[in-house]
């Protein structure tokens, strides 16, 4: 049910105001008359929502957070201090989003997706259900992500990229423009991958590797490759990459600890400062 009501933070205690309430200019809080506000809705100082943006029910968004026209947020979204979200992006149900997180015009963000903090997804950079994308990641334009995929901190992925299912990009790798990785793949810390390589599924990367001249087509043929490992198991592969998992997964929600409903905003936005 659309509202015109939001709760501000006052004294440590959440309050209710109605959008023409002086309190809101007070707080630097600017909302467009076209959009559309789910009941719910927490805002803390500095924010602004743009026109015919669509803010489902509760949503909480923390300090100078910046919502562009017409973009859309999903029920039960979290956003982090100073964050960006650009033009026409689609934020889906359940998504965290960390502090300083900048994503573009015409991001599509399915489900439960949690993206760390300074994390920066280029134009129209889509992400599937349960992915994860850890600190400082960045993620280029028109790059397209499937389900239950971790990516880990410092990562750099190129534009025009597709990374299959359960696949796993462990800290520090780099993938360049119009990578190709299938399901199922680990490529462990400090990889480097070339531009227009084909990965095929069920694939290791070992760390500190760089591939730049896979061979023909630029597909990876394992038997041709020492670098990389073909497990027969599929098994095998998920136990070494469930444990990358994991961890990408703890520390995206240690990072997005700054989400409260009891008044200590402000000491999860100072904390990020001292890191």
């Amino acid at each position: 049910m659309q509202t015109r009501e939001v709760f501000l933070l006052i004294d440590d205690t959440w309050k209710k105001f109605r959008l023409k309430d002086k309190e809101l200019k007070r707080q630097q809080i600017q909302i467009a008359q076209t959009a559309i506000l789910g009941e719910g809705l927490h805002v803390l100082p500095q924010v602004t929502i743009g026109e015919k943006a669509l803010i489902e029910k509760n949503v909480i968004i923390g300090k100078g957070v910046y919502i562009g026209d017409r973009a859309i947020i999903g029920y039960n979204v979290k956003i982090g201090f100073h964050t960006k979200i650009g033009q026409g992006s689609v934020i889906g149900n359940h998504v965290q989003l960390g502090n300083y997180v900048e994503i573009e015009g015409k991001c599509k963000l399915s489900e439960v997706v949690s993206v760390c903090d300074r994390a920066y997804l280029q134009f129209g950079v889509q992400l599937g259900p349960n992915v994860i994308v850890s600190n400082r990641a960045n993620i280029g334009s028109e790059t397209k992500v499937k389900s239950d995929v971790s990516i880990g901190a410092d990562c750099v992925i190129g534009e025009a990229c597709s990374i299959g299912v359960f696949s796993v990009i462990a800290a520090c790798s780099r993938i360049q423009n119009q990578v190709i990785i299938g399901k199922h793949v680990l490529i462990d810390s400090y990889s480097n991958i070339g531009p227009g390589v084909r990965i095929p599924s069920k694939t290791r990367i070992k760390a500190n590797e760089v591939i730049k001249n896979p061979g023909p087509n630029n597909l990876i043929h394992l038997e041709d490759c020492g670098m990389m490992e073909d497990f027969g198991d599929l098994e095998d592969l998920e136990d070494q990459a469930m444990l990358i998992y994991r961890y990408e997964k703890a520390e995206a929600h240690c990072d997005l600890g700054a989400f409260y409903l009891n008044g200590n905003w402000e000491k999860g936005e100072k904390k990020q400062h001292q890191n």
